[in-house]
């Protein structure tokens, strides 16, 4: 196990006397796909996934706003700096942010965002696992104290994906050994005489009637169970709804209520679930420090780039970065897959820049087929798919016509 300590110790405490959240505690869980930052790390192949465009992480910053949970756990953060960003953009920064390294090829890692103070953070990022394997991720053990005298274990989640890993179809034998990981270091735990209640949160990849899934489910309670059934989904894939994001608690604590919130302009494939336990007393939220109120209210977004189309060299060179982008759409071609959009920017096949409407945002644009031909500058950061160029494209925002 390995502690790091509280950030945040020079926040000062308060408390909403009077308020309808007077002795609950919110707790949510959010995979908020692919929020990478816009810095190529050598060690990762990050180049080849889009950070998310300015517009995106500002819908982001509204639903998490929205949900005004006490205790935070969010999937697919690629690092500490790019959950700070998100932190800052929002109306309500949260006081203490964690985020470990984890052991993801494409480095994507689970955060906390935190109104409550964190006593220590347990990783086990090098957990052994059966098969020889490690935590897709990490599991990392958050001790919360909501109160003086009163504490609560939060563990973020994020199971090993579907994806066919060598002989382990779809990940299954992985994401099990996961599962049975999590119940043996709670029953470390437990062992070494920690009595508080424990919850499990975030995106376990796969639903309750899963092999893979069936030790978690025995052993914890799904909180998210009394959920109307045609609400109870959290990801949509080839046109069926399932839930694999959850809320498992093992231990005693009162659930007061639970929700998934759908919504229909999402920055995300998944949807957030929130769930409000009592608290024996009110508990005791911290406000976010000077120094991020401070770097809040000063920042201002920096000048982008503007860049032809046709300027391959331009366009490498601020590979990861927030730019505009000025030129023609050459063609429109939806891809093989069926339901996303290449559009082909720029005169130089060879050179230009791609741009890649995904099937769940084709709908905000209108005919897209009645671009060919039109002039335009488009706003996003850069990344490269299969060696070419490409801007994501997802929200109207980011287009101008010329």
């Amino acid at each position: 196990m390995r502690f790091t300590p509280l950030f945040g110790l020079l926040a000062v405490s308060f408390c909403l006397a009077g308020s309808p959240r007077a002795q609950s505690l919110r707790v949510a869980c959010y995979n908020v796909e692919n929020l990478f930052d816009n810095y190529d790390d050598p060690y990762r192949p990050d180049e080849e996934t889009s950070p998310k465009s300015m517009a995106e992480k500002r819908i982001l910053a509204k639903t998490i706003d929205a949900l005004d949970a006490d205790v935070l756990a969010l999937c697919e953060v690629e690092n500490r700096d790019i959950a700070m960003e998100l932190n800052r953009m929002l109306a309500k920064p949260y006081a203490i942010v964690e985020v470990f390294a984890s052991n993801d090829m494409r480095g994507i890692d689970c955060a906390l965002f935190s109104r409550l103070q964190i006593r220590r953070s347990m990783s086990h990022r090098h957990w052994h696992l059966e098969g020889g394997r490690e935590f897709a991720r990490d599991l990392v053990v958050h001790e919360i104290a909501p109160t003086p005298g009163t504490k609560l274990l939060v563990a973020p989640m994020h199971l090993k994906s579907k994806r066919t890993v060598g002989d382990d179809v779809q990940g299954q034998a992985w994401r099990s050994a996961e599962a049975r990981g999590v119940l043996e270091v709670l029953a470390d735990l437990r062992a070494l005489g920690e009595k508080s209640p424990f919850v499990l949160l975030g995106d376990l990849n796969d639903t309750p009637d899963s092999t893979s899934l069936a030790p978690l489910f025995a052993k914890m309670k799904d909180v998210t169970s009394s959920i109307a059934a045609e609400d109870r989904w959290t990801f949509e894939y080839s046109g069926q709804k399932q839930q694999i994001d959850y809320v498992l608690v093992e231990g005693h604590v009162d659930v007061r209520a639970a929700r998934i919130v759908h919504e229909p302009d999402s920055a995300s494939d998944h949807a957030p679930v929130v769930v409000e336990f009592t608290w024996p007393v009110e508990p005791v939220r911290i406000a976010p420090t000077a120094e991020i109120e401070a770097v809040e209210s000063t920042s201002k977004p920096s000048a982008r780039p503007r860049i032809d189309a046709d300027d391959g060299t331009a366009l490498s060179r601020n590979l990861l970065a927030e730019v505009e982008v000025v030129g023609t759409v050459r063609s429109v071609e939806p891809t093989r897959s069926g339901g996303h959009f290449n559009l082909a920017l720029g005169d130089k096949p060879r050179s230009s820049l791609t741009l890649f409407v995904p099937r769940h945002a084709v709908a905000r644009f209108g005919d897209l087929a009645a671009w060919k031909g039109r002039k335009l500058t488009v706003t996003g950061p850069i990344f490269r798919y299969r060696g070419r160029l490409e801007m994501q494209l997802t929200r109207k925002e980011q287009v101008a016509f010329q």
